[in-house]
Protein backbone atom coordinates (compact mmCIF):
# COMPACT_ATOMS: atom_id res chain seq x y z
CA UNK A 1 0.00 0.00 0.00
CA UNK A 2 1.48 3.31 -1.09
CA UNK A 3 0.36 6.66 0.28
CA UNK A 4 -1.07 9.24 -2.13
CA UNK A 5 1.71 11.77 -1.86
CA UNK A 6 0.56 13.75 -4.88
CA UNK A 7 -2.88 14.32 -3.40
CA UNK A 8 -1.27 15.20 -0.07
CA UNK A 9 0.87 17.95 -1.58
CA UNK A 10 -1.91 19.20 -3.86
CA UNK A 11 -4.31 19.67 -0.95
CA UNK A 12 -4.87 23.43 -0.48
CA UNK A 13 -5.43 23.46 3.27
CA UNK A 14 -4.21 21.64 6.35
CA UNK A 15 -7.58 20.05 6.96
CA UNK A 16 -7.54 18.59 3.47
CA UNK A 17 -4.09 17.13 4.00
CA UNK A 18 -5.28 15.50 7.26
CA UNK A 19 -8.21 14.00 5.42
CA UNK A 20 -5.87 12.52 2.79
CA UNK A 21 -3.64 10.97 5.50
CA UNK A 22 -6.66 9.58 7.32
CA UNK A 23 -7.98 7.97 4.16
CA UNK A 24 -4.60 6.44 3.37
CA UNK A 25 -4.28 5.05 6.95
CA UNK A 26 -7.73 3.48 6.84
CA UNK A 27 -6.95 1.92 3.48
CA UNK A 28 -3.74 0.43 4.93
CA UNK A 29 -5.62 -1.03 7.89
CA UNK A 30 -8.17 -2.59 5.59
CA UNK A 31 -5.43 -4.09 3.44
CA UNK A 32 -3.69 -5.59 6.53
CA UNK A 33 -6.97 -7.12 7.62
CA UNK A 34 -7.24 -5.24 10.88
CA UNK A 35 -10.73 -3.90 10.10
CA UNK A 36 -13.15 -5.10 7.46
CA UNK A 37 -13.70 -2.67 4.66
CA UNK A 38 -17.44 -2.74 5.14
CA UNK A 39 -17.15 -1.56 8.72
CA UNK A 40 -14.87 1.32 7.80
CA UNK A 41 -16.91 2.44 4.86
CA UNK A 42 -20.15 2.17 6.87
CA UNK A 43 -21.84 0.10 4.15
CA UNK A 44 -25.05 -1.60 5.34
CA UNK A 45 -24.63 -4.54 3.01
CA UNK A 46 -24.12 -7.69 5.04
CA UNK A 47 -22.91 -9.68 2.05
CA UNK A 48 -19.63 -7.78 1.73
CA UNK A 49 -19.15 -7.91 5.50
CA UNK A 50 -19.67 -11.66 5.65
CA UNK A 51 -17.35 -12.18 2.68
CA UNK A 52 -14.54 -10.24 4.35
CA UNK A 53 -15.04 -12.14 7.58
CA UNK A 54 -14.93 -15.46 5.71
CA UNK A 55 -11.67 -14.46 4.05
CA UNK A 56 -10.28 -13.40 7.40
CA UNK A 57 -11.35 -16.69 9.00
CA UNK A 58 -9.83 -18.61 6.11
CA UNK A 59 -6.54 -16.81 6.56
CA UNK A 60 -6.62 -17.47 10.30
CA UNK A 61 -7.33 -21.14 9.68
CA UNK A 62 -4.42 -21.41 7.24
CA UNK A 63 -2.16 -19.62 9.72
CA UNK A 64 -3.23 -21.92 12.56
CA UNK A 65 -2.60 -24.99 10.40
CA UNK A 66 0.84 -23.70 9.53
CA UNK A 67 1.64 -23.08 13.20
CA UNK A 68 0.33 -26.53 14.16
CA UNK A 69 2.42 -28.13 11.42
CA UNK A 70 5.52 -26.28 12.64
CA UNK A 71 4.85 -27.35 16.23
CA UNK A 72 4.37 -30.94 15.10
CA UNK A 73 7.69 -30.82 13.26
CA UNK A 74 9.40 -29.53 16.39
CA UNK A 75 7.80 -32.28 18.48
CA UNK A 76 8.96 -34.92 16.01
CA UNK A 77 12.49 -33.48 16.04
CA UNK A 78 12.49 -33.49 19.84
CA UNK A 79 11.26 -37.10 19.93
CA UNK A 80 13.94 -38.18 17.43
CA UNK A 81 16.66 -36.43 19.42
CA UNK A 82 15.37 -37.97 22.64
CA UNK A 83 15.41 -41.44 21.09
CA UNK A 84 18.93 -40.88 19.80
CA UNK A 85 20.02 -39.68 23.23
CA UNK A 86 18.45 -42.71 24.94
CA UNK A 87 20.06 -45.04 22.41
CA UNK A 88 23.43 -43.34 22.93
CA UNK A 89 23.12 -43.56 26.72
CA UNK A 90 22.07 -47.21 26.49
CA UNK A 91 25.04 -47.96 24.22
CA UNK A 92 27.45 -46.14 26.53
CA UNK A 93 26.08 -48.00 29.53
CA UNK A 94 26.39 -51.34 27.74
CA UNK A 95 29.89 -50.46 26.50
CA UNK A 96 30.98 -49.49 30.01
CA UNK A 97 29.57 -52.73 31.42
CA UNK A 98 31.33 -54.85 28.76
CA UNK A 99 34.66 -53.07 29.28
CA UNK A 100 34.41 -53.60 33.03
CA UNK A 101 33.74 -57.31 32.58
CA UNK A 102 36.55 -57.67 30.01
CA UNK A 103 38.98 -55.86 32.30
CA UNK A 104 38.11 -58.20 35.17
CA UNK A 105 38.51 -61.22 32.88
CA UNK A 106 41.87 -60.04 31.52
CA UNK A 107 43.28 -59.53 35.02
CA UNK A 108 42.02 -62.87 36.34
CA UNK A 109 44.17 -65.91 37.09
CA UNK A 110 42.14 -68.10 34.72
CA UNK A 111 42.94 -65.83 31.78
CA UNK A 112 46.63 -65.87 32.69
CA UNK A 113 46.83 -69.66 32.75
CA UNK A 114 44.83 -69.86 29.54
CA UNK A 115 47.46 -67.71 27.84
CA UNK A 116 50.21 -69.90 29.33
CA UNK A 117 48.53 -72.98 27.86
CA UNK A 118 48.36 -71.29 24.45
CA UNK A 119 52.07 -70.42 24.68
CA UNK A 120 52.85 -74.03 25.58
CA UNK A 121 50.85 -75.28 22.58
CA UNK A 122 52.60 -72.76 20.33
CA UNK A 123 56.01 -73.95 21.57
CA UNK A 124 54.99 -77.57 21.08
CA UNK A 125 53.88 -76.82 17.52
CA UNK A 126 57.19 -75.16 16.65
CA UNK A 127 59.19 -77.95 18.33
CA UNK A 128 57.39 -80.61 16.28
CA UNK A 129 58.98 -79.35 13.05
CA UNK A 130 61.84 -81.51 11.77
CA UNK A 131 63.67 -82.33 8.61
CA UNK A 132 61.93 -84.55 6.05
CA UNK A 133 58.61 -84.47 7.91
CA UNK A 134 55.44 -85.85 6.28
CA UNK A 135 53.01 -83.61 4.42
CA UNK A 136 50.12 -84.17 6.82
CA UNK A 137 52.25 -82.91 9.71
CA UNK A 138 53.12 -79.75 7.76
CA UNK A 139 49.45 -79.07 7.07
CA UNK A 140 48.55 -79.72 10.70
CA UNK A 141 51.26 -77.31 11.85
CA UNK A 142 50.01 -74.61 9.47
CA UNK A 143 46.44 -74.95 10.76
CA UNK A 144 47.65 -74.94 14.38
CA UNK A 145 49.81 -71.85 13.79
CA UNK A 146 46.92 -69.94 12.20
CA UNK A 147 44.53 -70.96 14.98
CA UNK A 148 46.99 -69.96 17.70
CA UNK A 149 47.73 -66.69 15.90
CA UNK A 150 44.01 -65.89 15.80
CA UNK A 151 43.73 -66.61 19.54
CA UNK A 152 46.69 -64.38 20.37
CA UNK A 153 45.18 -61.68 18.16
CA UNK A 154 41.88 -61.97 20.04
CA UNK A 155 43.78 -61.68 23.31
CA UNK A 156 45.45 -58.48 22.14
CA UNK A 157 42.15 -57.01 20.90
CA UNK A 158 40.39 -57.83 24.17
CA UNK A 159 43.16 -56.12 26.12
CA UNK A 160 43.02 -53.07 23.87
CA UNK A 161 39.22 -52.89 24.25
CA UNK A 162 39.21 -53.35 28.02
CA UNK A 163 42.20 -51.17 28.89
CA UNK A 164 42.07 -48.63 26.09
CA UNK A 165 44.72 -48.08 23.44
CA UNK A 166 46.75 -45.55 25.44
CA UNK A 167 46.68 -47.59 28.65
CA UNK A 168 47.55 -50.71 26.68
CA UNK A 169 50.62 -49.14 25.07
CA UNK A 170 51.92 -47.81 28.39
CA UNK A 171 53.22 -51.26 29.34
CA UNK A 172 56.41 -52.34 27.56
CA UNK A 173 55.32 -55.96 27.70
CA UNK A 174 52.09 -55.09 25.88
CA UNK A 175 54.15 -53.37 23.18
CA UNK A 176 56.30 -56.46 22.89
CA UNK A 177 53.19 -58.65 22.66
CA UNK A 178 51.74 -56.39 19.96
CA UNK A 179 55.00 -56.60 18.00
CA UNK A 180 54.98 -60.41 18.16
CA UNK A 181 51.34 -60.63 17.06
CA UNK A 182 51.84 -58.17 14.20
CA UNK A 183 54.94 -60.10 13.12
CA UNK A 184 52.92 -63.32 13.04
CA UNK A 185 50.20 -61.67 10.95
CA UNK A 186 52.77 -60.30 8.48
CA UNK A 187 54.41 -63.72 8.28
CA UNK A 188 51.07 -65.42 7.52
CA UNK A 189 50.27 -62.89 4.79
CA UNK A 190 53.69 -63.28 3.18
CA UNK A 191 53.45 -67.08 3.27
CA UNK A 192 50.00 -67.04 1.69
CA UNK A 193 51.06 -64.60 -1.04
CA UNK A 194 54.52 -66.22 -1.53
CA UNK A 195 56.28 -62.87 -1.97
CA UNK A 196 59.40 -63.61 0.12
CA UNK A 197 62.25 -66.07 0.01
CA UNK A 198 62.30 -69.03 2.42
CA UNK A 199 65.08 -67.39 4.43
CA UNK A 200 63.05 -64.25 5.07
CA UNK A 201 60.02 -66.32 6.03
CA UNK A 202 62.19 -68.31 8.45
CA UNK A 203 63.34 -65.07 10.06
CA UNK A 204 59.73 -63.97 10.51
CA UNK A 205 58.87 -67.36 11.97
CA UNK A 206 61.53 -66.86 14.61
CA UNK A 207 59.38 -64.04 15.98
CA UNK A 208 56.90 -66.66 17.16
CA UNK A 209 59.54 -68.00 19.53
CA UNK A 210 59.36 -64.75 21.48
CA UNK A 211 55.92 -65.73 22.76
CA UNK A 212 57.67 -67.97 25.28
CA UNK A 213 58.61 -64.82 27.20
CA UNK A 214 54.93 -64.37 28.05
CA UNK A 215 55.54 -66.89 30.83
CA UNK A 216 57.75 -64.37 32.65
CA UNK A 217 55.00 -61.83 32.78
CA UNK A 218 52.37 -60.76 35.30
CA UNK A 219 52.07 -60.88 39.05
CA UNK A 220 50.68 -64.40 39.28
CA UNK A 221 54.27 -65.73 39.37
CA UNK A 222 55.81 -63.22 41.74
CA UNK A 223 59.34 -64.63 42.09
CA UNK A 224 59.93 -64.98 38.35
CA UNK A 225 58.42 -61.58 37.64
CA UNK A 226 60.66 -59.94 40.25
CA UNK A 227 63.74 -61.66 38.81
CA UNK A 228 62.95 -60.49 35.29
CA UNK A 229 62.21 -56.98 36.56
CA UNK A 230 65.54 -56.80 38.42
CA UNK A 231 67.41 -58.03 35.34
CA UNK A 232 65.71 -55.45 33.16
CA UNK A 233 66.56 -52.73 35.65
CA UNK A 234 70.24 -53.73 35.48
CA UNK A 235 70.43 -53.46 31.68
CA UNK A 236 72.10 -50.08 31.96
CA UNK A 237 74.98 -51.53 33.99
CA UNK A 238 75.22 -54.54 31.68
CA UNK A 239 75.31 -52.30 28.60
CA UNK A 240 78.12 -50.22 30.10
CA UNK A 241 80.06 -53.38 30.93
CA UNK A 242 79.55 -54.75 27.41
CA UNK A 243 80.87 -51.51 25.95
CA UNK A 244 83.93 -51.67 28.19
CA UNK A 245 84.51 -55.33 27.25
CA UNK A 246 84.19 -54.53 23.54
CA UNK A 247 86.77 -51.74 23.83
CA UNK A 248 89.06 -54.10 25.73
CA UNK A 249 88.77 -56.73 22.96
CA UNK A 250 89.45 -54.14 20.24
CA UNK A 251 92.57 -52.85 22.00
CA UNK A 252 94.09 -56.30 22.49
CA UNK A 253 93.10 -57.36 18.96
CA UNK A 254 94.97 -54.42 17.46
CA UNK A 255 97.91 -55.07 19.78
CA UNK A 256 97.94 -58.76 18.79
CA UNK A 257 97.94 -57.80 15.09
CA UNK A 258 101.02 -55.68 15.73
CA UNK A 259 102.80 -58.45 17.65
CA UNK A 260 101.72 -61.64 15.84
CA UNK A 261 100.40 -60.55 12.47
CA UNK A 262 101.58 -63.09 9.84
CA UNK A 263 103.89 -64.88 12.32
CA UNK A 264 101.74 -67.91 13.11
CA UNK A 265 102.67 -69.50 9.77
CA UNK A 266 105.99 -70.89 10.98
CA UNK A 267 104.75 -74.43 10.34
CA UNK A 268 103.41 -74.60 6.79
CA UNK A 269 102.18 -78.16 7.22
CA UNK A 270 99.55 -77.13 9.80
CA UNK A 271 96.85 -74.53 9.16
CA UNK A 272 96.27 -72.40 12.23
CA UNK A 273 92.66 -71.45 13.03
CA UNK A 274 93.52 -68.89 15.71
CA UNK A 275 95.70 -66.17 14.20
CA UNK A 276 96.15 -62.39 14.22
CA UNK A 277 96.54 -61.99 10.46
CA UNK A 278 93.49 -59.66 10.06
CA UNK A 279 91.17 -57.73 12.33
CA UNK A 280 88.12 -60.10 12.29
CA UNK A 281 90.39 -63.11 12.93
CA UNK A 282 92.13 -61.21 15.73
CA UNK A 283 88.75 -60.41 17.34
CA UNK A 284 87.80 -64.08 17.34
CA UNK A 285 91.18 -65.12 18.75
CA UNK A 286 91.00 -62.59 21.61
CA UNK A 287 87.43 -63.70 22.38
CA UNK A 288 88.63 -67.33 22.46
CA UNK A 289 91.34 -66.40 24.97
CA UNK A 290 88.82 -64.52 27.14
CA UNK A 291 86.54 -67.55 27.34
CA UNK A 292 89.52 -69.77 28.28
CA UNK A 293 88.90 -72.20 25.40
CA UNK A 294 92.33 -73.68 24.48
CA UNK A 295 94.03 -70.35 25.18
CA UNK A 296 97.32 -72.00 26.18
CA UNK A 297 97.68 -73.42 22.63
CA UNK A 298 97.40 -69.89 21.21
CA UNK A 299 99.99 -68.69 23.73
CA UNK A 300 102.35 -71.54 22.76
CA UNK A 301 101.97 -70.60 19.07
CA UNK A 302 102.92 -67.03 19.98
CA UNK A 303 106.00 -68.26 21.84
CA UNK A 304 107.04 -70.43 18.89
CA UNK A 305 106.52 -67.47 16.54
CA UNK A 306 109.36 -65.66 18.32
CA UNK A 307 111.85 -68.53 18.37
CA UNK A 308 110.50 -70.77 21.12
CA UNK A 309 111.08 -70.93 24.87
CA UNK A 310 114.88 -70.98 24.50
CA UNK A 311 115.00 -67.48 23.01
CA UNK A 312 113.10 -64.26 23.66
CA UNK A 313 109.76 -65.95 22.92
CA UNK A 314 108.91 -66.21 26.60
CA UNK A 315 108.51 -62.44 26.78
CA UNK A 316 105.32 -62.56 24.70
CA UNK A 317 103.70 -64.60 27.47
CA UNK A 318 103.07 -61.29 29.23
CA UNK A 319 100.53 -60.35 26.51
CA UNK A 320 98.49 -63.53 26.94
CA UNK A 321 98.68 -63.52 30.74
CA UNK A 322 97.48 -59.92 31.01
CA UNK A 323 94.72 -60.59 28.46
CA UNK A 324 93.53 -63.71 30.27
CA UNK A 325 93.67 -62.27 33.80
CA UNK A 326 92.11 -58.88 33.01
CA UNK A 327 89.52 -60.32 30.65
CA UNK A 328 88.53 -63.60 32.27
CA UNK A 329 89.05 -62.97 35.96
CA UNK A 330 88.01 -59.32 36.08
CA UNK A 331 85.68 -58.21 33.29
CA UNK A 332 83.75 -61.44 32.80
CA UNK A 333 83.31 -61.91 36.53
CA UNK A 334 81.69 -58.50 36.72
CA UNK A 335 78.73 -60.06 34.90
CA UNK A 336 78.49 -62.60 37.70
CA UNK A 337 78.63 -59.80 40.27
CA UNK A 338 75.79 -57.96 38.52
CA UNK A 339 73.76 -61.18 38.36
CA UNK A 340 74.30 -61.88 42.07
CA UNK A 341 73.35 -58.30 42.90
CA UNK A 342 70.18 -58.62 40.84
CA UNK A 343 69.31 -61.91 42.53
CA UNK A 344 69.76 -60.24 45.91
CA UNK A 345 67.45 -57.44 44.82
CA UNK A 346 64.90 -59.98 43.63
CA UNK A 347 65.09 -61.89 46.92
CA UNK A 348 64.73 -58.69 48.93
CA UNK A 349 61.76 -57.72 46.77
CA UNK A 350 60.18 -61.13 47.32
CA UNK A 351 60.71 -60.90 51.08
CA UNK A 352 59.30 -57.37 51.10
CA UNK A 353 56.24 -58.55 49.21
CA UNK A 354 55.81 -61.46 51.60
CA UNK A 355 56.07 -59.10 54.58
CA UNK A 356 53.52 -56.79 53.02
CA UNK A 357 51.23 -59.74 52.37
CA UNK A 358 51.57 -60.94 55.96
CA UNK A 359 51.01 -57.43 57.30
CA UNK A 360 47.94 -57.06 55.15
CA UNK A 361 46.64 -60.44 56.32
CA UNK A 362 47.23 -59.53 59.97
CA UNK A 363 45.51 -56.21 59.43
CA UNK A 364 42.51 -57.95 57.89
CA UNK A 365 42.36 -60.43 60.78
CA UNK A 366 42.56 -57.58 63.32
CA UNK A 367 39.83 -55.73 61.47
CA UNK A 368 37.60 -58.82 61.48
CA UNK A 369 38.28 -59.36 65.20
CA UNK A 370 37.55 -55.71 65.98
CA UNK A 371 34.27 -55.86 64.10
CA UNK A 372 33.36 -59.10 65.87
CA UNK A 373 34.06 -57.54 69.28
CA UNK A 374 32.12 -54.41 68.43
CA UNK A 375 29.21 -56.57 67.26
CA UNK A 376 29.33 -58.52 70.51
CA UNK A 377 29.33 -55.29 72.51
CA UNK A 378 26.35 -53.98 70.57
CA UNK A 379 24.48 -57.25 71.07
CA UNK A 380 25.31 -57.22 74.78
CA UNK A 381 24.07 -53.63 75.17
CA UNK A 382 20.92 -54.51 73.30
CA UNK A 383 20.32 -57.55 75.50
CA UNK A 384 20.86 -55.51 78.65
CA UNK A 385 18.41 -52.92 77.39
CA UNK A 386 15.86 -55.61 76.55
CA UNK A 387 16.18 -57.41 79.89
CA UNK A 388 13.45 -56.25 82.33
CA UNK A 389 13.64 -57.47 85.95
CA UNK A 390 10.59 -59.53 86.86
CA UNK A 391 10.55 -58.32 90.44
CA UNK A 392 10.17 -54.67 89.49
CA UNK A 393 6.65 -53.38 90.08
CA UNK A 394 4.96 -50.09 89.93
CA UNK A 395 4.26 -48.17 93.14
CA UNK A 396 0.53 -48.88 92.80
CA UNK A 397 1.17 -52.64 92.61
CA UNK A 398 3.46 -52.48 95.66
CA UNK A 399 0.79 -50.60 97.60
CA UNK A 400 -1.84 -53.18 96.71
CA UNK A 401 0.47 -56.02 97.73
CA UNK A 402 1.14 -54.36 101.07
CA UNK A 403 -2.55 -53.94 101.69
CA UNK A 404 -3.22 -57.58 100.86
CA UNK A 405 -0.34 -59.05 102.88
CA UNK A 406 1.77 -56.69 104.98
CA UNK A 407 4.03 -59.53 106.21
CA UNK A 408 4.73 -61.19 102.87
CA UNK A 409 8.18 -59.64 102.55
CA UNK A 410 9.26 -61.04 105.90
CA UNK A 411 8.13 -64.60 105.26
CA UNK A 412 9.42 -65.08 101.69
CA UNK A 413 13.17 -65.81 101.54
CA UNK A 414 15.22 -64.76 98.55
CA UNK A 415 16.16 -68.29 97.55
CA UNK A 416 12.53 -69.18 96.92
CA UNK A 417 12.11 -66.49 94.29
CA UNK A 418 12.47 -67.57 90.64
CA UNK A 419 15.54 -66.44 88.80
CA UNK A 420 15.15 -63.70 86.23
CA UNK A 421 15.56 -65.07 82.71
CA UNK A 422 18.54 -64.04 80.64
CA UNK A 423 17.75 -63.49 77.00
CA UNK A 424 16.53 -61.02 74.45
CA UNK A 425 12.98 -61.10 75.94
CA UNK A 426 12.08 -61.68 79.61
CA UNK A 427 9.40 -64.18 80.48
CA UNK A 428 5.94 -63.05 81.37
CA UNK A 429 4.57 -63.46 84.86
CA UNK A 430 2.20 -66.12 83.59
CA UNK A 431 5.14 -68.14 82.29
CA UNK A 432 6.95 -68.19 85.65
CA UNK A 433 6.36 -71.07 88.04
CA UNK A 434 5.68 -69.02 91.14
CA UNK A 435 5.14 -70.93 94.35
CA UNK A 436 1.88 -70.17 95.99
CA UNK A 437 2.34 -69.67 99.74
CA UNK A 438 -0.35 -69.39 102.33
CA UNK A 439 0.26 -66.29 104.40
CA UNK A 440 0.44 -67.06 108.15
CA UNK A 441 -2.11 -65.76 110.59
CA UNK A 442 -0.73 -62.63 112.21
CA UNK A 443 -0.36 -62.40 115.92
CA UNK A 444 -3.46 -61.57 117.90
CA UNK A 445 -3.64 -58.02 116.59
CA UNK A 446 -6.07 -59.08 113.88
CA UNK A 447 -8.63 -60.14 116.52
CA UNK A 448 -8.89 -56.66 117.95
CA UNK A 449 -10.68 -53.81 116.27
CA UNK A 450 -8.98 -50.78 117.78
CA UNK A 451 -5.90 -52.00 119.61
CA UNK A 452 -4.41 -54.98 121.34
CA UNK A 453 -6.20 -54.17 124.58
CA UNK A 454 -9.52 -53.53 122.84
CA UNK A 455 -10.86 -51.29 125.58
Amino acid sequence: MEFQLDEFFEAPTLEAKKAVLKADLLAALVQKGVFPAAVLSGSPRSSSRSGDEAVRLKELEVESQRIAFALREKELDAEIRLQELELSMRWRRWNRFCRRKCRAAVKSVVFYWLVIILVFLNTLTIASEHYNQPEWLTQLQDVANKLLLSMFTCEMLVKVYSLGLQSYLVSLFNRFDCFVVCGGIVETILVELAVMSPLGISVFRCVRLLRIFKVTRLGHWASLSNLVASLLNSMKSIASLLLLLFLFIIIFSLLGMQLFGGKFNFDETVTKRSTFDNFPQALLTVFQILTGEDWNTVMYDGIMAYGGPASSGMVVCIYFIILFICGNYILLNVFLAIAVDNLADAESLNSAQQEEEEARRRQEEEEVERRRNSLKEVQGDWKREQEVPVSEKSPEEDLLDDEKDPFAALNSPDEDLPEAPVGPRPLRLSELNLKEKIPPIPEGSAFFLFSRTNP
